[in-house]
């Protein structure tokens, strides 16, 4: 198992470093402050390939693999967690859904356009009363005809205002359980879609996120992802493992953020007659952010490789999905700390790292789920 990179990667990873450094950098403190989507900063996302990297050429890919996606998404959420969350939920939920549950006939029609950035893709699981307990969802989806009319309404919709397709979960029998779970492409502008203005949250604050509402929404019944009624739950599974992994890419590259910002103050800034980084107590902070850094990339490199060769990696997600989301919590507060009060300026950008790391503790799955998941592959019996 080598988990270095190949110079082709490697190349990706510094042009990707490049692009944040000298582009994001510059710009993501005003998108952070008027809660505005960067529109034209993604579509030069799109031109540089960053949604192309883990899909097959035959469907507008490049076919990379996940360990290079992963990569990608640290070094952009090592400057701006909310750029590298759009890519996320654009590749992993959005795309991710129909590239592996999807018909031949689905994938050459969608992915395509989602790889080449023609839209943004958006992933509506969530309601009001069911998180993560798939069998609480209400959302309803009726065969009449050759049509599917669903009925229902989400929360905590990303990318939605942009998307040109919503992937929605819907239950078509009720009393099958899990088989009566199913997923749908849902084009946007489909009648009877309705999005709400983007929530006001604590952090990710340039990624719209918002409420979907579907009031009999018609849409074909090739819509239905995979073709069969009672595929979704196992699609659902296998997307949710993926996108552990892109989720646990930004915990790691916040932190690393976090590590490389203090670092850079801790070196300049004095006290007492001498820098701040040759005082204990702030240069362990930075030595133990290193160390959990460096696990948790391990571990999520170890997923991205496993999937990227056929193996199991469940596991291995949901592990460094909660060992990075607890992660990027400890590393922003003591990178606000190491910055004393310029750490709580927003000029700084320091806080912005803290407000954002707080939502990767919650979002595709709490830590408590991921530790619900994870004794579960372990094989206890909890509930």
């Amino acid at each position: 198992m080598n988990f270095a990179l190949t110079a082709e990667q490697q190349i990706i990873r510094n042009q990707v470093r490049n692009f944040a450094d000298k582009e994001i950098a510059l710009v993501i403190a005003e998108f952070d402050k008027n809660k505005e989507f960067p529109k034209l900063l993604v579509k030069k996302g799109f031109d540089l390939g960053f949604a192309q990297i883990p899909w097959d050429e035959k469907y507008g890919g490049t076919n990379q693999g996940y360990l290079t996606y992963y990569y990608l998404l640290e070094e952009l959420a090592r400057v701006d967690c909310s750029y590298a969350f759009t890519f996320a939920a654009h590749c992993s939920l959005g795309t991710g859904f129909i590239y592996n549950g999807g018909t031949e006939a689905q994938k050459i029609k969608w992915i395509p356009a989602l790889a080449s950035g023609e839209f943004l893709g958006s992933f509506a699981f969530t309601e009001s009363n069911s998180g993560s307990d798939v069998r609480g969802t209400q959302t309803s989806a009726v065969k009449i005809g050759n049509e599917w009319v669903l009925n229902g309404s989400k929360c905590f919709v990303s990318n939605a205002p942009q998307a040109g397709c919503i992937i929605t979960t819907a239950v078509t029998d009720r009393d099958k359980g899990t088989d009566g779970f199913c997923s749908f492409i849902v084009p946007k502008e489909t009648e009877g879609i309705t999005i709400s203005t983007p929530y006001e949250k604590l952090g990710l604050n340039s990624v719209d996120t918002c409420e979907v509402f579907f009031d009999n929404v018609r849409i074909s019944e090739n819509a239905l992802i995979g073709g069969i009624p009672g595929k979704g739950y196992e699609n659902l599974m296998m997307v949710l493992d993926d996108s552990r992994i892109a989720l646990g890419a930004l915990g790691v590259g916040l932190s690393q953020g976090c590590l490389e910002s203090s670092l850079k103050y801790s070196e300049q800034r004095k006290q007492f007659g001498k820098t701040i980084n040759s005082c204990q107590t702030v240069a362990f902070k930075m030595a133990d952010m290193y160390a959990r850094i460096e696990m948790a990339r391990l571990l999520l490199s170890k997923a991205a490789w496993a999937k990227d060769n056929q193996l199991p990696y469940s596991v291995y997600a949901a592990a460094g999905k909660l060992m990075s989301a607890i992660l990027s919590v400890d590393a922003a507060r003591d990178a606000v700390q190491i910055h004393g009060g310029y750490g709580c300026l927003k000029d700084y950008g320091i806080e912005k790292y803290y407000r954002d790391a707080k939502l990767l503790e919650i979002c595709v799955g709490t830590n408590e789920v991921q530790q619900l998941v994870l004794a579960r592959l372990l094989g206890c019996p909890v509930r």
